[in-house]
């Protein structure tokens, strides 16, 4: 009987770890400026996102799947005109990052991220 449990258990944990290693990095943008942001999109290493609009204050949260090692970039419009800000920090297709991404006050672009 223990052998039928053994036999049971090898497969059903394979999956559990295959399932915990598909998973993708959790990224966040914040609009921390003080107007709202159309057509925004953020963007890196094989991936590109469209988010829409983004009003003052808003967080989003994404699922994104980068193609390997990226940066997280943005473009966007607001009232003065387009932005584009180039991928900045580092993560990886994997589910043990933690990005957020803010578009500060002056418009500018700050990524952080962290392993989990």
């Amino acid at each position: 009987m223990n052998c039928m449990y053994t036999r049971l258990r090898i497969p059903f944990a394979a999956a559990l770890l295959l399932g915990a290693c598909a998973r993708h990095p959790a990224v966040t943008v914040v609009n921390a400026s003080t107007v709202r942001l159309d057509a925004v999109v953020v963007h890196g290493s094989g991936f590109e996102q469209p988010l829409g609009s983004l009003e003052p204050g808003e967080r989003r949260r994404l699922k994104i799947e980068p193609s390997g090692e990226t940066g997280l970039g943005i473009r966007f419009e607001h009232p003065g005109g387009a932005v584009i800000h180039a991928p900045q920090g580092y993560f990886e297709n994997s589910g043990h990052y933690s990005v957020i991404g803010t578009v500060t006050t002056e418009l500018g672009w700050q990524v952080a991220g962290e392993l989990r």
